[in-house]
């Protein structure tokens, strides 16, 4: 009995077939934040004396300035 009372409740507050249960909500996107663009690398082939492959170091142009060389000066770019 009680069963069927919570039946007839229910389709009693359903929705007419033609009603659209759902309806578009507009949520507010929020804006994505660019990532952070990487710094310029400058990348310089080197070979050691004793060494056989080359290596390479690549470093951005304040680091390389901080070790007393500008990168875009040896590559004829200098600013």
């Amino acid at each position: 009995m009680m069963m069927a009372t919570m039946l007839a409740a229910a389709l009693a507050s359903a929705a007419a077939p033609g009603e659209d249960m759902l309806k578009p909500v507009d949520v507010p996107v929020p804006p994505v934040a660019a990532a952070p663009a990487r710094p310029v690398r400058y990348c310089f082939l080197t070979l050691e004396e004793d060494g056989r492959m080359p290596g390479k170091i690549c470093k951005t142009r304040v680091e390389w300035r901080w070790r007393g060389i500008d990168p875009l000066a040896y590559l004829g770019r200098g600013r």
